[in-house]
């Protein structure tokens, strides 16, 4: 069976028809001539090429001393903070004062203002990786103390947006959607849901949108506030009778 020739070996033959030749089969060894027409041309270029070599950015920092400048920071911002910290001001004996910082058991206490940079250190930095409220907290103690210290720190990590977006998710699997499909008669399939949070108009602040599905047909029923469950299937029942299928 005669192979079948695509558009392009089609093309090359009938240009190859203009010339009149003679296929000679000789050895790779000795064809070195032809070598040169099936590799790439590169040509002498006069320009100099100019190599680049990136270097890392150098700096002299010492990363400890680095980080002792920031823990010198931090404690003259905590001295700063404390003469205005109203619990240390209201309960003057139970810490022990020692070079300008109070402390509880060896541990520094923190005012309130400067908790948030606790929850940084020992929460939200690298070197934290964002644990749960019992190794938080367990880090946290190693330095520091303050009052209801276990109920704050569980309250900001439970509030965490980047914990909750990497948690998991409780449940079962969410399903899939599934389509509805196309009713017979006006009012057999009913789509509701609310606008909520609209700005107060004679008291009303929510709006109740029903909408049938083979008419497309909408009615929106101003509320005041978020009806409770009975409250709503009184209402339905009161302009339209129960369909079929009701989607919420």
């Amino acid at each position: 069976m005669p192979r079948r020739l695509s558009p392009k070996h089609v093309r090359w033959a009938q240009y190859f028809q203009r010339f009149r030749f003679q296929l000679k089969y000789v050895l790779g060894g000795s064809n070195f001539l032809a070598d040169a027409l099936s590799r790439l041309p590169q040509y002498d270029s006069k320009r100099e090429e100019v190599v680049q070599a990136t270097m890392p950015p150098y700096s002299r920092k010492n990363a400890k001393l680095d980080s002792c400048s920031r823990t010198v920071s931090f404690e003259d911002d905590i001295r700063a903070a404390l003469l205005q910290d109203a619990w240390l001001l209201n309960n003057p004996g139970l810490l022990t004062q020692r070079d300008g910082l109070a402390w509880y058991d060896n541990k520094l206490y923190v005012p309130q203002k400067m908790r948030s940079r606790v929850y940084h250190r020992c929460h939200d930095s690298k070197q934290a990786g964002h644990f749960g409220s019992l190794k938080t907290l367990h880090l946290a103690r190693r330095q520091f103390w303050w009052p209801r210290m276990r109920h704050d720190i569980e309250t900001y990590v439970k509030n965490c947006y980047i914990c909750a977006q990497s948690k998991p998710y409780p449940g079962k699997p969410m399903g899939l959607l599934q389509s509805v499909a196309d009713p017979n008669q006006p009012w057999q399939d009913i789509g509701t849901d609310f606008i909520v949070e609209l700005p107060e108009v004679r008291g009303y602040t929510v709006i109740w949108t029903v909408v049938d599905l083979f008419s497309k047909q909408a009615h929106f029923i101003p509320c005041k506030g978020l009806p409770s469950a009975k409250r709503l299937a009184k209402m339905f029942l009161g302009k339209w009778e129960a369909g079929k299928i009701l989607i919420v």
